[in-house]
């Protein structure tokens, strides 16, 4: 882990498969936020816009990018992953992924 108090933060939109808001978002606290967690990743914010069916959040690392990109291809290789992913119905049509940067 870093040695600094920056962080990285990574935006995730997702655009949902109509009616599985509600599982997702179950799924997404008691599941994945927990193992990110164990992986030392930090949820920023969740938020569900049921309107238009989308599901934005952030997830953080402490340090830099090239840190937080070692730790996340840790995350995604990992068979803890793999094992809340496997099986999973489809919930999400299309995924939106970048990285952000503080203005304030």
């Amino acid at each position: 882990m870093a040695q600094s108090d920056q962080k990285t933060v990574q935006l995730r939109r997702y655009e949902m498969v109509q009616g599985t808001q509600d599982d997702f978002k179950s799924w997404w606290r008691g599941t994945l936020v927990p193992l990110r967690e164990k992986f030392g990743f930090s949820a920023e914010f969740g938020y569900m816009n049921e309107d238009e069916s989308e599901f934005l959040w952030a997830v953080s690392y402490p340090g830099d990018l090239t840190e937080f990109k070692r730790i996340e291809a840790e995350y995604m290789a990992s068979d803890d992953r793999k094992a809340v992913f496997d099986d999973l119905p489809k919930r999400v049509e299309a995924m939106y992924i970048s990285m952000a940067t503080p203005v304030i």
